[in-house]
């Protein structure tokens, strides 16, 4: 018997649009296959296209955001408690502080160095978030602000009563929030895979550098200034090409108090955290102070 060896033959999904790594991200998402597995194919993607801006974003999920702004997808509002106990640790409560029962002046503080009081930047990796909803407990998970453990320090310095001491302070954050973070984060991939696929075109496996960075611009950024784009089918033989306006550059962004701080470490002046430790600490006068 004479064995013939036949060439692989190329296939097409009913779209006419060649199989490919694009389509099987695509082909992920309508299948439910796990975020951190269709994240991972977006860094592959990112690689073959040429666009950075692409891996960087789905390194991010991957990793998380630590030091670095969060998207606005990935923050969700839940309340802030104080934790109270004695002298030696023991016979706690936990006692919510409401933003709008602090005085004027430290609101007006807040708000001009845009402190999200009760707004979490969930910066951890998607496997992280995962886990949380995991072990989470009574259906909330307890985080701790990035200025907590500086927070608690001037709220115990600033105490009159031997007798008592703020253990922490922390968010309770639903897990209803956290899993909507994870569906936000879902959707935010198919928005820019639907981009990327509106941008390349037809037969064509993987977006080009260009076409990609700006769907990242347009989809998780925000910024629809991209104009001007028209991908080409080239003739038989030929590449196709595309032609994209270009995107206004990034303008900079003013920092506010908060992310300073987390971004810097303890970058604030020390006289500027104890004036608003010690409002609050007036403003709480707890009775077993």
């Amino acid at each position: 018997m004479r064995i013939v060896s036949v060439p692989p033959i190329t296939l097409f999904n009913m779209s006419g649009r060649r199989d490919g790594l694009l389509a099987d991200i695509e082909a992920g998402i309508i299948d439910g296959t796990s975020l951190t597995t269709l994240l991972q194919k977006c860094i592959i993607l990112g690689g073959r296209s040429g666009s950075e801006k692409l891996r960087e974003w789905a390194r991010r999920e991957l990793n998380g955001y630590a030091g670095q702004e969060p998207p606005n997808y990935r923050k969700v509002a839940a309340p802030i408690f104080a934790r109270v106990t004695n002298a030696a640790g023991y016979h706690g409560f936990s006692q919510q502080l409401f933003l709008n029962d602090l005085s004027e002046q430290i609101q007006n503080f807040l708000r001009e160095q845009k402190v999200d009081w009760e707004q979490i930047p969930l910066d951890s990796s998607v496997g992280d978030l995962e886990a949380m909803i995991a072990r989470a407990e009574d259906n909330s998970v307890k985080l701790s602000p990035a200025w907590a453990g500086h927070m608690v320090e001037i709220l115990n310095h600033a105490n009159t009563s031997p007798n008592t001491r703020v253990a922490t302070l922390y968010w309770e954050v639903p897990v209803s929030g956290i899993e909507g973070t994870l569906t936000r984060i879902r959707t935010a991939l198919t928005e820019l895979v639907s981009e990327l696929i509106s941008r390349t075109p037809e037969g064509q496996e993987v977006p080009a550098k260009g076409a990609a960075d700006q769907a990242i611009q347009f989809v998780i950024n925000g910024d629809r200034s991209v104009i001007n784009y028209s991908p080409q089918q080239a003739g038989e033989g030929g590449k196709n090409t595309v032609n994209f306006g270009m995107a206004k550059e990034d303008e900079p962004k003013k920092e506010g108090w908060f992310a300073r701080w987390r971004n810097r470490g303890i970058a604030v002046s020390i006289a500027t955290v104890l004036g608003l430790g010690v409002a609050i600490a007036t403003w709480l006068d707890w009775t077993p102070w």
